[in-house]
């Protein structure tokens, strides 16, 4: 260990004035430098490439760095031994550190690795004046100061100082940069020392000519020991860049534009193969390859953008269609331009696939527009079923009073018929709509099918060959509104082959699994495939065949309509199922449905009929309507009294029960109350009738609703009520449910 006396310690006037003058002008260089980054902060900021944030933060660290030259310049001044006056300027050093670490951080972080040269010229200044192992101490400081920065911005204890918007620098990356950053910093603390050692060797090299020598030769031994060291830190870095390109899911590119508009692709990697399907020498030797896939109508907005980019100079974002082997992919596109020092422009970037994404979002619109159409159509139906009711109410008084056979009666029969036809259309609005949740039972969906086919080509010139094995898994379905699904679908095919030729009906069991495109949960599904052998559905249409009121047919009461698949699509979507569609022009249209599989046991049960009274089972009872809409409630006080009830009314839930209960106080209780299941103005048939319970345990009710396929109108008993009344209804129905609810068990 070296030690030093007092006598040799002490700094000598001249040397102590040669050091402070040193010591001057590097804190004068400091202060440019600083000065400089500063100016280019504020540059930064007028382009906009930095906030208002990160200006204010490289401001304070360029005062702070200013600021700490007076009093160190005056301790220095103050220093009279050699060893403290060393560690003060050691001290000085790493405060240097910190004001650039600051700079270095506000400027983006590890955003802004390209500014650590500052340290690299801090390191070779205290080289040039410091002992050898000083550049090191520095280097190491530098070091752990960036590395410390990083990490703590990392774990995010340090807000991130994001310039990029959508910089996003992977932790293997992260540490590259790190790495590259502590290595180059050693680099040049090491070439600092040694040009510092050299200059002193050279001073002394006629005194030491044999030591330079041996020096000279061990340094250069190091260098090359470095050097293949170096080569091969960068053979690695090569390789780790390679494997992030190739495993990462984007394809990376550079794109130049020569400064008469000529494209050419520098660079692509070897994913360009999965995305786009040609491989990257192709590319890179013939930029048209790629270029040319560009759909037609958006090669102008494509275009476009990258003359905003290079006239701005600004990163460009760009999504547009490509033709890849006859099919439309989507691809993101994101680029950063550098200029060029001939003119030109290029971009470094990156292209990524998102077909899957689009349709995902295309769904989730389409279901959104299907999801305010389905409440649109439920209220409609809602709504005209009540009007029906009155005008099915009134025909039915009006035909009591006429005598049957006359021509008038004839005439009031045939209104009646094709009034409760208008059932079928508002069932079939309120299936599309939220309303029409089916009633599920588990069946065998192959004697379904074959039923369903079977009366919907009745009375047709077209045959059916049917392909249903044994074994097909039972389903849980509500059988109308299966029914309803598999006739459109039918219905389609017959009109599209003009009433001849053969429809191919299938069933399958089908295995769904990841592999699989559907969107489906994976599990075991029944697959029933209807092909038929029209001419085929153009491309155009065939992406918007499920959307609400699209036909190609004309117009009409029977055709037209544009919601027979739509309500298909519908219903099958409520079982947890879905429909696909392949169609070849002049050969046919083949639609799948898919349907979950159930595991539970076939129950048959025998149908009951139910009599119809010949009179209406009555001795006076009293009974109270709830329904919000006039033309129901007078309309049923109308056939009500007809039939010999005594009669009264409410508009909705809450004054059914104040009436209920002052009647029951009375003496004189209702013997039945007929709730509206829905109600505008209060409160709805389900809560009243709960509240009903609460009162009178033996309460007698009946649900009525426009909503004919609503599930309490099937379960209406696990609620409470005796019997349920869908609208529009007729004289005999009304009897019907008279009977169950007041003389039934």
């Amino acid at each position: 260990m070296e030690v030093i006396s007092r006598s040799q310690d002490r700094l000598s006037p001249e040397y102590s004035e040669m050091l402070f003058k040193r010591h001057l002008q590097g804190a004068l260089v400091r202060s440019g430098a600083s000065l400089i980054m500063g100016l280019f902060a504020i540059i930064a900021f007028y382009i906009a490439s930095i906030k208002s944030h990160h200006l204010a933060g490289v401001g304070f660290s360029i005062l702070f760095l200013i600021l700490i030259n007076p009093p160190t310049l005056w301790i220095l001044k103050k220093i009279k031994s050699k060893l403290v006056y060393r560690y003060f300027s050691l001290l000085i050093n790493l405060v240097e550190i910190i004001g650039y670490t600051g700079i270095i951080y506000f400027l983006g972080g590890i955003e802004a690795t390209y500014l650590t040269p500052i340290y690299a010229a801090l390191i070779t200044y205290v080289g040039t004046v410091s002992p050898r192992s000083f550049p090191f101490i520095v280097a190491a400081l530098c070091a752990l100061a960036f590395s410390s920065m990083v990490t703590l911005e990392y774990l995010g204890y340090l807000p991130h100082q994001s310039v990029v918007f959508d910089f996003r620098t992977p932790l293997a990356t992260q540490m590259i940069y790190v790495s590259v950053v502590m290595g180059l910093l050693f680099v040049t603390a090491y070439i600092s020392a040694y040009t510092a050692s050299t200059l002193k060797r050279t001073r002394n090299k006629l005194h030491r000519k044999n030591i330079e020598l041996q020096a000279a030769v061990r340094t250069m031994s190091r260098e090359i020991t470095e050097r293949k060291r170096a080569e091969e830190a960068l053979r690695e870095s090569e390789a780790k860049y390679r494997r992030v390109s190739d495993n990462s899911p984007a394809v990376l590119y550079q794109f130049m534009m020569t400064p008469d508009g000529a494209f050419s692709f520098p660079y692509v990697s070897d994913v360009v193969v999965a995305i786009m399907g040609i491989p990257p020498e192709d590319v890179m030797k013939d930029a048209s390859k790629l270029l040319g896939m560009v759909h037609p109508e958006d090669q102008e907005m494509f275009r476009e953008g990258l003359m905003k980019s290079a006239e701005s100079l600004e990163p460009f974002p760009l999504t547009f269609r490509c033709m890849k082997d006859g099919e439309v992919i989507w691809i993101e596109a994101r680029g950063t331009p550098t200029p060029l020092t001939d003119g030109g422009m290029l971009w470094d970037g990156f292209l990524l696939d998102i077909t899957e994404r689009k349709q995902m979002e295309e769904e989730f619109l389409k279901a959104k527009k299907l999801e305010s159409l389905g409440v649109l159509a439920g209220g409609i139906a809602h709504d005209f079923n009540n009007l029906m009711t009155s005008v099915v109410g009134n025909i039915s008084l009006a035909k009591m009073k006429l005598k049957p056979g006359s021509e008038a009666f004839k005439n009031l029969v045939e209104a009646e018929k094709a009034s409760i036809r208008t059932k079928e259309l508002t069932a079939r609005l309120i299936t599309f709509s939220k309303g029409g949740g089916p009633i599920k039972e588990t069946v065998s969906i192959g004697e379904l099918v074959k039923d369903f086919v079977g009366s919907s080509l009745k009375d047709s010139d077209i045959s059916c060959r049917f392909s249903i094995p044994d074994d097909i898994s039972p389903v849980e379905v509500d059988e109308e509104q299966m029914k309803q699904a598999i006739h459109n679908i039918v219905t389609n095919a017959q009109e599209a082959m003009a009433g001849q030729g053969t429809i191919n009906v299938s069933c399958e069991n089908a295995d769904i699994g990841e592999k699989d495109t559907l969107t489906l949960k994976d599990g075991k599904y029944v697959k029933i495939s209807i092909e038929d052998q029209g001419p085929g559905i153009p491309d155009e249409d065939l992406i918007r065949i499920f959307d609400p009121y699209f036909s190609t047919k004309e117009m009409g009461t029977q055709k037209g309509m544009g919601l027979g698949l739509a309500v298909s699509d519908s219903i099958v979507k409520k079982h947890d199922g879905l429909i696909t569609v392949k169609s070849e022009l002049r050969t046919g249209t083949t639609f799948s449905i898919y349907l979950p599989a159930s595991e539970k046991e076939i129950v048959e049960v025998a149908p009951v009929k139910k009599p119809i009274p010949e009179k209406p089972v009555t001795h006076g009872e009293k009974i109270l309507v709830m329904d919000d809409e006039e033309v129901v409630r007078n309309v049923s006080n109308s056939l009500l009294t007809y039939l010999g009830y005594k009669v009264e009314v409410a508009v909705e839930g809450v004054e059914a029960i104040e009436m209920y209960g002052k009647a029951m106080e009375s003496g004189k209780p209702y013997d039945l109350v007929i709730l509206d299941l829905t109600n505008k103005v209060g409160m709805g048939g389900v809560e009243t009738i709960k509240r009903l319970l609460e009162i009178d345990p033996d309460v007698r009710a009946i649900v009525a609703t426009g909503y004919s396929n609503d599930p309490i109108m099937s379960n209406f008993r696990e609620h409470g009520f005796r019997g349920a009344l869908p609208k529009p209804f007729t004289l005999d129905q009304l009897k019907t449910a008279l009977y169950d609810a007041i003389a039934g068990e």
